[in-house]
C-alpha cells in the first residue's frame, strides 16, 4: 500500500503535433522536421525536453519555465505511476493558440501522439503529459473510462481541489454515486470537470488505500465493475464508496499529516518545487 504516493500530484504545461526526425540545439534553431509546415519553426531544448514553436510565439520568453515544469512533472508523474522516467527526448509542439493548433492538427484539444505532445493555450498543461505517459504504464484502454480520466484530471495541474469539490457536491446533493460514475460514458476530462473531478478524487483514494497496483489491476480489469471490485479489492461498490467518502471527509479535516501537500487532488499547480 503506497500511503505516501497518492494525495499528491502536479503536472505541466504546453504541447503540440507531428513527429520530428531530430530536435537538438538551443533556442532559435530551425526545427528539422519531416512536415514542411514546420520547416520554419524554432526549437528550444532543456535536458530531455524539446519545445518546437513558430517564430514570433507570444510565449517565447517563458520557454525555460515551461521546460523546467515538464522536467519536474515527468519525475513526479512517473513516481506516482511507478515507472522509469523516459530517457527519450520529449518533443512538444507549442502552437500560438487554439486557432493555429486546431487548424494545423484537425483536433479540438491538445493531445499526445507518437511520443510527441501537441499543445496550445488556453488549456491546462497536465492532461497531455499524462496522455503521453499512460501507455508507458499500461498500454490498454480501461473498461471503466472514469479511471483514465480520473488519473488525467488528478494530474492536470489546474489548481482545482478535487477532494474539496467532491465534498461540496456531496453536501449540495449533486454527488454522482460510484456505480453510476463507473458506468457513465460521458466522463471526459477534455470537456467537463464535474464527473472527471469526482473520478480524480476516487483515484486519489484508490491509490492511497490500495496502492498503485490496486489501481493498475482495476484499470486492466475486464469484468463488470461490481465483480471487479469484489474480486480485486475484496469489497462491494457500496462499501467502497463509503470508504472513499470517508477519505474525502478526512482530507477536509487534514487527518493525513504525513502525506505530501503537493497533490493534484488538493489543488497544486507548480511541479517545479
Amino acid at each position: 500500500m503506497l500511503r505516501g504516493m497518492c494525495l499528491w500530484v502536479m503536472a505541466i504545461m504546453f504541447a503540440v503535433v507531428v513527429a520530428l526526425s531530430g530536435c537538438g540545439g538551443d533556442k532559435g534553431q530551425p526545427a528539422a522536421g519531416e512536415d514542411d509546415r514546420y520547416a520554419e519553426w524554432q526549437t528550444y531544448t532543456y535536458q530531455n525536453i524539446c519545445i518546437v514553436y513558430p517564430p514570433g510565439h507570444p510565449q517565447v520568453d517563458n520557454l525555460y519555465d515551461m521546460a523546467q515544469g515538464y522536467v519536474a512533472a515527468l519525475k513526479r508523474n512517473c513516481l506516482f505511476l511507478r515507472i522509469p522516467v523516459p530517457e527519450d527526448t520529449l518533443v512538444i509542439y507549442y502552437y500560438t493558440g487554439f486557432g493555429q493548433g486546431q487548424s494545423m492538427t484537425g483536433r479540438k484539444y491538445p493531445f499526445a501522439r507518437d511520443g510527441c505532445i501537441h499543445f496550445w493555450l488556453p488549456s491546462f498543461y497536465g492532461p497531455t503529459l499524462m496522455h503521453y505517459l499512460l501507455p508507458l504504464w499500461l498500454d490498454k484502454e480501461p473498461q471503466y473510462s472514469f479511471l483514465k480520466h480520473g488519473i488525467i484530471s488528478l494530474f492536470d495541474y489546474s489548481g482545482q481541489n478535487y477532494n474539496e469539490m467532491t465534498h461540496s457536491k456531496l453536501q449540495e446533493g449533486t454527488f454522482v454515486p460510484l456505480m453510476e460514475l463507473a458506468t457513465d460514458t460521458t466522463v471526459d476530462s477534455n470537456i467537463e470537470r464535474e464527473l472527471s473531478g469526482e473520478a480524480a478524487s476516487f483515484v486519489d483514494f484508490l491509490v492511497f488505500t490500495y496502492g498503485i497496483e490496486g489501481l493498475r489491476l482495476m484499470y486492466r480489469a475486464e469484468a463488470p465493475f461490481e465483480l471487479a471490485t469484489e474480486g480485486i479489492l475484496r469489497v462491494k461498490p457500496d462499501s467502497l464508496q463509503v470508504l472513499w467518502l470517508d477519505f474525502v471527509d478526512r482530507t477536509m479535516r487534514n487527518d493525513f499529516p504525513g502525506l505530501p501537500t503537493d497533490s493534484g487532488a488538493t489543488g497544486e499547480t507548480n511541479p517545479k518545487q
